[in-house]
Protein backbone atom coordinates (compact mmCIF):
# COMPACT_ATOMS: atom_id res chain seq x y z
CA UNK A 1 0.00 0.00 0.00
CA UNK A 2 1.78 3.55 -1.57
CA UNK A 3 -0.75 5.82 -0.59
CA UNK A 4 0.62 9.11 0.04
CA UNK A 5 -1.30 12.30 0.85
CA UNK A 6 -0.23 16.15 1.69
CA UNK A 7 0.58 16.59 5.11
CA UNK A 8 1.36 20.30 4.88
CA UNK A 9 1.93 22.92 2.50
CA UNK A 10 4.52 25.65 2.52
CA UNK A 11 4.72 28.60 0.29
CA UNK A 12 8.84 28.73 1.47
CA UNK A 13 10.99 25.69 0.77
CA UNK A 14 13.23 26.64 3.68
CA UNK A 15 10.73 25.80 5.90
CA UNK A 16 9.35 22.73 3.77
CA UNK A 17 13.15 21.28 4.39
CA UNK A 18 13.42 21.85 8.31
CA UNK A 19 10.12 20.02 8.99
CA UNK A 20 10.90 17.21 6.54
CA UNK A 21 14.21 16.65 8.63
CA UNK A 22 11.94 16.58 11.55
CA UNK A 23 9.15 14.09 10.43
CA UNK A 24 12.30 11.98 9.06
CA UNK A 25 13.94 12.06 12.58
CA UNK A 26 10.82 10.64 13.30
CA UNK A 27 11.10 7.62 10.99
CA UNK A 28 8.32 8.88 9.14
CA UNK A 29 7.83 7.97 5.25
CA UNK A 30 7.81 11.24 4.04
CA UNK A 31 8.70 12.85 0.61
CA UNK A 32 9.10 16.97 -0.56
CA UNK A 33 6.72 17.61 -3.68
CA UNK A 34 7.66 21.06 -5.97
CA UNK A 35 10.98 21.83 -3.64
CA UNK A 36 13.26 22.43 -6.39
CA UNK A 37 10.59 24.58 -8.33
CA UNK A 38 10.38 27.13 -5.38
CA UNK A 39 14.16 26.97 -4.62
CA UNK A 40 14.89 28.08 -7.96
CA UNK A 41 11.62 30.35 -8.80
CA UNK A 42 10.69 31.26 -5.78
CA UNK A 43 7.71 33.81 -7.25
CA UNK A 44 6.61 30.43 -8.70
CA UNK A 45 5.43 29.00 -5.35
CA UNK A 46 1.87 30.27 -4.86
CA UNK A 47 1.69 29.44 -8.69
CA UNK A 48 1.90 26.07 -8.01
CA UNK A 49 -0.03 25.36 -5.10
CA UNK A 50 3.17 25.68 -2.84
CA UNK A 51 5.88 23.25 -1.71
CA UNK A 52 4.26 19.96 0.08
CA UNK A 53 5.02 17.89 2.12
CA UNK A 54 3.63 13.90 1.08
CA UNK A 55 3.47 11.45 4.19
CA UNK A 56 2.24 7.68 4.14
CA UNK A 57 -1.26 7.42 5.53
CA UNK A 58 -0.28 5.25 7.95
CA UNK A 59 2.22 7.60 9.63
CA UNK A 60 0.22 10.65 8.71
CA UNK A 61 -0.87 10.97 12.37
CA UNK A 62 2.61 10.76 13.55
CA UNK A 63 3.50 13.50 11.38
CA UNK A 64 1.13 16.01 12.50
CA UNK A 65 2.05 15.38 16.18
CA UNK A 66 5.78 15.66 15.23
CA UNK A 67 5.20 18.82 13.63
CA UNK A 68 2.43 20.21 15.98
CA UNK A 69 4.90 19.59 19.12
CA UNK A 70 8.12 21.26 17.28
CA UNK A 71 6.01 24.27 16.30
CA UNK A 72 4.51 24.17 19.69
CA UNK A 73 8.26 24.06 21.19
CA UNK A 74 9.78 26.94 19.22
CA UNK A 75 10.64 30.07 20.99
CA UNK A 76 10.29 33.65 19.41
CA UNK A 77 13.18 34.63 17.40
CA UNK A 78 13.08 37.94 19.41
CA UNK A 79 13.68 35.53 22.32
CA UNK A 80 16.80 33.67 20.53
CA UNK A 81 18.74 36.21 19.62
CA UNK A 82 17.83 38.84 22.75
CA UNK A 83 21.17 40.03 24.47
CA UNK A 84 21.22 39.83 27.67
CA UNK A 85 22.81 43.22 28.66
CA UNK A 86 20.67 45.18 26.52
CA UNK A 87 17.33 43.43 28.59
CA UNK A 88 16.86 47.08 30.65
CA UNK A 89 15.51 48.80 27.66
CA UNK A 90 16.40 52.84 28.29
CA UNK A 91 13.67 55.37 28.73
CA UNK A 92 13.39 58.77 28.62
CA UNK A 93 13.82 60.32 32.11
CA UNK A 94 11.38 63.20 31.63
CA UNK A 95 8.22 61.23 30.19
CA UNK A 96 9.26 57.52 30.72
CA UNK A 97 8.87 56.55 27.06
CA UNK A 98 10.68 53.88 25.38
CA UNK A 99 10.29 55.50 21.85
CA UNK A 100 13.50 57.31 21.07
CA UNK A 101 16.72 56.72 18.52
CA UNK A 102 20.52 57.47 19.09
CA UNK A 103 21.37 60.50 17.86
CA UNK A 104 24.31 60.89 15.41
CA UNK A 105 27.13 63.40 15.38
CA UNK A 106 27.20 65.73 12.51
CA UNK A 107 30.71 67.24 13.31
CA UNK A 108 32.08 64.18 14.01
CA UNK A 109 31.12 62.96 10.43
CA UNK A 110 32.37 66.18 8.72
CA UNK A 111 35.90 66.15 10.35
CA UNK A 112 36.18 62.53 8.82
CA UNK A 113 35.00 63.17 5.47
CA UNK A 114 37.08 66.21 5.13
CA UNK A 115 40.25 64.60 6.66
CA UNK A 116 39.59 61.51 3.82
CA UNK A 117 39.14 64.14 0.92
CA UNK A 118 42.67 66.30 2.10
CA UNK A 119 44.33 63.30 2.68
CA UNK A 120 43.35 62.15 -0.95
CA UNK A 121 43.48 65.18 -2.95
CA UNK A 122 46.71 67.51 -1.88
CA UNK A 123 48.57 67.05 -4.67
CA UNK A 124 52.98 67.00 -4.47
CA UNK A 125 55.58 68.80 -6.17
CA UNK A 126 57.69 65.63 -5.98
CA UNK A 127 58.15 63.79 -9.80
CA UNK A 128 58.81 60.29 -10.16
CA UNK A 129 60.44 58.84 -13.65
CA UNK A 130 58.43 55.02 -14.03
CA UNK A 131 61.61 54.30 -16.61
CA UNK A 132 64.71 55.04 -14.70
CA UNK A 133 62.82 55.77 -11.23
CA UNK A 134 64.94 58.85 -10.56
CA UNK A 135 62.93 61.33 -8.28
CA UNK A 136 63.13 65.02 -8.11
CA UNK A 137 61.63 68.20 -7.10
CA UNK A 138 59.76 71.25 -8.91
CA UNK A 139 60.09 74.56 -7.07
Amino acid sequence: MNEYKTLRTYFDSLEAKLDFARLRDEGLRVFIVNQHTASILPHYSMAIGGVKIQIHVNDFEKGLQAISYERNNEKDVDELFQNPSTQQSLICPRCGSSNYFREKSVIAGLFFLILAVIAVSIPKKDYHCTKCDHRWKVT
